[in-house]
């Protein structure tokens, strides 16, 4: 029972976090249903996607479109697109949330089984109970799974994942060491084939265990070491389990050849992604034209270790990332992104790790002589973590990969520590020191992994809406005001918004509040604007029957390079809107036609503000058509026509009435 509440309260944070505010899991992927295509082409027994539905993360093999990630989430989805399109990137918190339980399901019964090892037969107390509980309840809600609940996209959803299918592999691996039985290794198997077809890196964790435990078996001093009973030496017990280390590994390389025409490596340079982004070009002609490599491992390895990666924050929830990663030795990466790392964001699971590893390396002399069957798999999750750590990326999503790590490790720790209480006298000071320790760096877990998910959803994911973020950041002054109250903190005046974002968190007031700005440290987003900073809250009424040509809303510009963002009433009561620059676009960028109000009378606001590059059209509240396409200033701007020319009526069909806006959010801060 402790155990599933413990799993329950986890499944409960994970859940929270994952619906981002709305009551449905059925939310569309920011960037694309990619599994539900891949799903889509396997059942026409095909690896290639369209390539524009894949967008920039296709890869261009032949003429046809490839992706790079594995199958298994898209075979999961199998069942669902036989029969429908209609979920088509719809699936992804609901296989998250499967991901999860998967993690937690197996992590209760990897714990168990390494629990039965240090108790050698001992009954189980009920403070085992609850402390396996407890762990669970860590795992869940105080380590990176977390933070992959912030956004659910394909990158989450492959990490979540590879790690689940990781955290089984090894239970049955354990298992499958302790005992040589067949089904143990199918199992044990099965699962590593899984996770090595999700996400390479973390696979390769269980495949390199399973590889050493074969290696072992060759001799006694091995199977000593490996901790492997005598049916180790027996030559079909070999036989089955180097045909188990052979299946995924070929397994990946058909795969990857039928896409890509190599056995394990990737042709970046045919990726779509790559032929737009300069940074990519960059990081691709510095580094021999891979993103993997072992120079790259001083940098991640600091990265991933360092104690101090958070820091405190002024505002709630006063956790926040750290500044970005140091460089080390002048190589070029590719990205990187706000990170922790594993003491600073999973110190619990670390410290028990600690443990669990000294209890390995050297047993204790009572009782835990058979944790010597976890140094295979230990070592392969370790060397299965060294891939991670030879990517030109840091991002915090990446420290999942080490979690199937720190919970064959972080078991082993809890038990010995269960063991060494139950070996002293109750109430000892060392006895209860250790576990209010634990308990402390098992709130801090929570209270970091929750921070940093909640400020990524919020704040730093590119898909949250600005009427998100200037809700948060609202949020977050008025707590302030509130507690600890005095003055707020980030904040910057100035006339016009400097061109360089400021440091991540900065929000910035241009002028006497005619705009409200935030930096993510790379870029700035409006939190609240006004006429003077490109935002206009319109009263309009459309025509009542469909307009030919389109109908300007705002026109700005000199003639022959107008800017123009537009409105065009479609039959079936429906209304699209557009975009577009003369001499510098070729036709109308546009929307997705929506349903016009009762009435056809609805309150828009419109967005045209070169500071952030973006275009927006709202319709009450609901965001109907939005671009980064902005390609001018916007100068001397006209309200419902267009005294520039252009592509446009002269004036709006209907009626618009200019409504005036009152910067509440800048004032409400600034006094």
């Amino acid at each position: 029972m402790p155990a599933l509440i413990g799993a329950a309260l986890a499944f409960v944070c994970f859940l929270a976090v994952l619906l981002d505010g709305h009551a449905t899991l059925l939310g569309r992927d920011s960037i694309g249903g990619f599994y539900d295509l891949q799903a889509h082409s396997f059942w026409d027994l095909r690896l290639d996607v369209p390539a524009k539905a894949f967008g920039f993360e296709a890869f261009l093999i032949d003429g046809k479109a490839y992706t790079y990630y594995g199958p298994w989430p898209a075979v999961l989805r199998m069942p669902v697109t036989l029969f429908t399109h209609s979920f088509d990137g719809r699936l992804t918190q609901v296989s998250m949330l499967l991901a999860f339980s998967v993690a937690l399901v197996f992590t209760f019964r990897l714990t168990q089984r390494i629990g039965r090892l240090v108790r050698s037969g001992e009954s189980v107390a009920m403070g085992e109970r609850i402390a396996v509980g407890a762990f669970l309840f860590v795992v869940g809600a105080g380590s990176t799974f977390l933070f992959l609940a912030s956004r659910a996209f394909v990158y989450h959803e492959a990490e979540l994942w590879g790690a689940a299918l990781a955290i089984a592999a090894f239970d049955s691996i354990v298992a499958f060491a302790t005992s040589a039985e067949r089904r143990d290794l199918l199992w044990a198997v099965t699962f590593t084939l899984l996770a090595f077809l999700t996400r390479a890196s973390v696979g390769a964790g269980p495949v390199a265990a399973l590889a050493l435990i074969l290696l072992a078996s060759f001799s006694t001093r091995g199977r000593l070491l490996a901790g492997l009973p005598q049916r180790f030496a027996d030559s079909a017990v070999r036989l089955r389990l180097a045909i188990g280390v052979a299946v995924p590994v070929i397994a990946y390389a058909a795969i990857n050849y039928a896409r890509f025409g190599t056995l394990f490596s990737i042709p970046l340079d045919r990726q779509q992604f790559t032929q737009v982004n300069a940074v990519r070009q960059a990081a691709l002609a510095a580094n021999g034209g891979s993103l993997f490599g072992l120079k790259f491992v001083p940098t991640t390895l600091l990265a991933v270790l360092r104690p101090d990666a958070f820091r405190f924050d002024a505002l709630i929830p006063w956790i926040n990332f750290p500044p970005p990663a140091t460089v080390i030795g002048g190589v070029t990466f590719d990205t990187l992104d706000v990170s922790s790392s594993l003491p600073a964001s999973m110190p619990a699971l670390v410290l028990l790790a600690i443990v669990g590893l000294a209890a390995l390396v050297r047993p204790p002399a009572t009782g835990a002589a058979t944790l010597a069957v976890l140094r295979a798999p230990v070592v392969g999750a370790a060397a299965g973590t060294f891939v991670t750590l030879t990517i030109a990326f840091i991002a915090q999503r990446y420290l999942s990969d080490f979690v199937p790590l720190l919970v064959l490790l972080g078991a082993a720790g809890l038990h010995i520590v269960l063991r060494w209480s139950y070996s002293r006298p109750r109430r000892t000071v060392a006895v209860g020191g250790a576990w209010a320790v634990l308990a402390v760096a098992a709130l801090g877990s929570v209270w970091v992994n929750g921070s940093l998910a909640i400020l990524y959803q919020r704040q730093l994911n590119p898909a949250v809406t600005e009427a998100e973020l200037s809700d948060f950041v609202d949020f977050q002054y008025r707590t302030h005001a509130r507690f600890p109250g005095g003055t707020p903190p980030s904040i910057e005046r100035g006339p016009e918004l400097p061109p360089s974002p400021r440091p991540r968190g900065t929000v910035f007031v241009v002028g006497e509040c005619r705009g409200l700005y935030f930096s993510t440290g790379g870029a700035w987003r409006a939190l609240e604007r006004t006429e003077t900073t490109g935002g206009w809250k319109l009263d309009v009424r459309f025509s009542d029957s469909p307009t030919r040509r389109w109908q300007p809303l705002v026109s700005s510009g000199t003639p022959g390079a107008g800017n123009f963002v537009a409105a065009r009433v479609l039959p079936d009561d429906q209304v699209v809107f557009g975009y577009f620059a003369e001499g510098q676009t070729d036709t109308w960028i546009q929307g997705s036609p929506v349903d016009l109000p009762p009435g056809r009378r609805a309150v828009l606001d419109v967005v045209d503000d070169t500071r952030t590059g973006r275009v927006e059209v709202a319709m009450d509240g609901a965001v109907a058509f939005d671009t980064s396409t902005l390609v001018r200033p916007t100068i001397d701007p006209t309200i419902g026509g267009s005294d520039v020319g252009g592509p446009v009526a002269r004036r709006f069909d209907g009626d618009v009435a200019q409504l005036r806006i009152h910067p509440d959010l800048c004032e409400s801060i600034i006094h």
